[in-house]
């Protein structure tokens, strides 16, 4: 059977209340999400130890990503509020009937220690089918096939850039150079809706220095 995008919107609006807990109510009724809903997605798996608060120690791999078709809704200003951008996604793809491929990831182009924070650029993304057609404020890009090194960071959004200096040491101590923006991809955010444990995965897209001697994941 197949599932309204409206169904497995609701599943994912419960990542809403966490992203906005920074600039407050995001205007969206949360809704429970079926139990139909809830099973088209795939069950998360990683291959590094979770990360927790305070971060001491973060477990960093590396693998190849294949091109990813997505639609967003740009953001620019304040990282803290992109949850504003978060929902006209969601409203988006509801209203233009778009049926997601995978969990919704931000795309976080600047340092904000380094850039004025009304400049900050940022794209809130939901991964579709190659092709697809976006109307209005939602637009369609493909993230090109590239080698990331990752981190699996656990706990609030809020709590996540805490793990980047480690992940940015990682490029550094290795000779990599970061090649494009920071991906934070919201693998879980449906147990907001049951008070479980929220989990991100953090991509640093790279370039230079010499390749890694074993074979990275492709996926």
């Amino acid at each position: 059977m197949q599932v309204r995008p409206a169904l497995w919107l609701a599943a994912i609006l419960g990542s809403i209340l966490a992203l906005a807990s920074c600039s407050g109510s995001t205007g969206i009724e949360l809704r429970a999400a079926s139990a139909e809903a809830k099973l088209q997605r795939p069950a998360y798996s990683t291959d590094v130890p979770i990360c927790r608060a305070p971060f001491d120690e973060v477990a960093i791999n590396w693998k190849h990503r294949l091109d990813q078709a997505y639609v967003y809704v740009e953001h620019r200003g304040d990282y803290r509020s992109i949850g504003d951008a978060f929902s006209s996604l969601l409203e988006a793809l509801d209203a233009q009937q778009i049926a997601p491929t995978g969990p919704m990831f931000g795309l976080y182009y600047d340092d904000p220690s380094a850039t004025p924070t009304a400049e900050l650029r940022a794209r809130a993304c939901m991964p579709v089918a190659a092709g697809t057609s976006a109307r209005g404020s939602l637009r369609f890009d493909v993230l090109p096939s590239t080698t990331v090194a990752y981190a699996v960071a656990a706990g609030a959004y809020s709590e996540v850039p805490r793990c980047y200096p480690a992940l940015l040491r990682y490029l550094t101590e290795r000779g990599w150079q970061l090649a494009g923006p920071l991906r934070e991809i919201y693998v879980n955010p449906e147990v907001a809706l049951e008070g479980g444990e929220l989990l991100t995965e953090v991509q640093a897209p790279w370039r230079g220095g010499d390749e890694p001697v074993a074979d990275g994941a492709q996926r």
